[in-house]
């Protein structure tokens, strides 16, 4: 993809692959850009990633965590919650990462 970066939904962002595929993307910022953050139920640390990452939409699986994770992070960030969101959320973007 010349002249283009490629987008990575990232799922399971909050756990130890998923620290470590945030850390990697950052540190090739020409090249890669998160659009997708999503987590089980974890919507602080999902939140506080969202503040660093700027995604275009987060996604909780827990469904019961959607209204806390939508305070929590910035109105012009997409929030969607539940099992198919994750579905969704992975045909967005250019790269899946699956952690």
């Amino acid at each position: 993809m010349t002249g283009s970066l490629t987008t990575v939904s990232l799922l399971g962002s909050t756990g130890s692959i998923g620290t470590q595929t945030i850390d990697v993307v950052a540190a090739e910022p020409d090249r890669f850009r998160i659009s997708v953050l999503g987590a089980g139920s974890d919507v602080v640390t999902l939140a506080e990633q969202a503040r660093s990452v700027r995604p275009d939409v987060v996604v909780v699986a827990d469904r019961s965590r959607a209204a806390e994770l939508r305070s929590l992070v910035a109105s012009d960030i997409e929030v969607d919650a539940g099992p198919d969101a994750f579905a969704a959320a992975a045909g967005s973007a250019d790269v899946v990462v699956n952690a």
